[in-house]
Order: structure tokens, then C-alpha cells, then sequence
């Protein structure tokens, strides 16, 4: 801690207290230097160490950070400008906090029926937001009461993005729709096997 504050024109006063138990003060003035500190805000650097590295430094390393379902574009500090793997020289002293700017990962939403026909255009999708999800007769023709989502009928009107990857929905046809999915489905087959028996 003593080094973050040091790295910072000043005067500071050290206590100290020696094994009788007696204590004394010091002060110590820090002259302007050349010396810099990076700190880190935001989410998944609580873990991140300060940066101490000194005006004119070239190709300083900025720290990896991950974040479940984020991808991350870079660090920004207080006047806009972002960094992203380096900062390829230090324009300043003192201290300058740096915060992590994220991008929601994207992925796709496929709606489906139980052979695995697309009943609906597939929407493009991001982490961390939620999308309604369609009911009612569909381009198809088919009618949609409902959607399955791994194994599970969902019962929100929408879905909340929060898990990383693309998503199957499977859906729930009103008996009508059923009972043509099968009707069609013995017509199909009933046909394959006439031209079967025919050759």
C-alpha cells in the first residue's frame, strides 16, 4: 500500500514501533518523478495487482481477465481512450485507474419442431438479455402453445440468456398441428412403401 501512495508527489508520515514497544514517526517527502500506477476497476479484476511503471515505459502488458459469457475489448481510462493487450508507451504520472469494458458473447436461438425442422427464423442472441418467445401459428401453418428447453417445458413468456452457446427449443404443437405432423407422416410413408412394393 505505502508503494501505491509513494508513487505520488508528496509528504507522508511513517509510524513505526520497535520491540520495547516504543513508537516514533518519520516523515518522508516523495519529489515529483517519473513513476505511473495503473489500477484496474471493474468486473473480474478484484484479483488484478497495481501496475507501478514509470513515464516513457513502451509495451506495457495489460493483465488477461475473463467473465463468464463476456468477451473483453479492453481497459478505458478517465478521458475514453481504450487499451487492448498493451499500451505501447506511458503518457503520464501518478496514478490512473483503468476500467474493463465487456462485450456480450453472441450466439443463435433455434426454434424447432420434435423431427427437427426450423418452425421459426433462428434470432441472433447475447448473453446476459432476454427474448420473448413466439406463440401462436407460426409461417408454417404450425401452432405453437409452448416450448421445451432441455427436457423441461419453460413457462416465461420469455427466456433469459444465461448460459454460453447456441439453443435448441423444441416446440409444444395444439393437437391439430399434431394430428397433421402425423397424418403427413403416414402419407409419406405409406408412399415410400407403394413405390416399395411397385419395384
Amino acid at each position: 500500500m505505502a508503494t501505491d501512495a509513494w508513487s505520488t508527489p508528496g509528504e507522508y508520515t511513517v509510524s513505526v514501533i520497535n520491540r520495547l514497544g516504543y513508537s516514533y514517526s518519520v516523515n518522508v517527502v516523495v519529489n515529483d518523478s517519473g513513476y505511473a500506477t495503473l489500477e484496474f476497476h471493474g468486473n473480474g479484476t478484484e484479483e488484478i495487482p497495481t501496475i507501478i511503471t514509470s513515464m516513457g515505459a513502451q509495451n506495457v502488458t495489460l493483465p488477461e481477465v475473463t467473465r463468464y459469457g463476456y468477451d473483453l475489448v479492453g481497459f478505458s481510462d478517465e478521458e475514453g481512450n481504450l487499451f487492448s493487450g498493451e499500451i505501447a508507451e506511458i503518457m503520464f504520472k501518478g496514478t490512473t485507474v483503468l476500467e474493463t469494458v465487456w462485450k456480450a458473447k453472441q450466439f443463435t436461438m433455434y426454434y424447432l419442431d420434435a423431427n427437427g425442422n426450423e418452425l421459426v427464423t433462428p434470432t441472433p442472441i447475447e448473453f446476459g438479455r432476454s427474448y420473448p418467445l413466439p406463440i401462436g401459428t407460426m409461417d408454417k401453418g404450425h401452432t405453437v402453445t409452448g416450448w421445451i428447453l432441455n427436457g423441461e417445458i419453460l413457462s416465461a413468456s420469455e427466456l433469459s440468456i444465461d448460459t454460453e452457446g447456441d439453443i435448441s427449443l423444441i416446440a409444444v404443437l395444439d393437437e391439430q398441428s399434431k394430428a397433421a405432423n402425423s397424418t403427413n407422416g403416414g402419407l409419406l410413408i405409406a408412399i415410400i412403401l407403394g413405390v416399395a412394393g411397385c419395384a
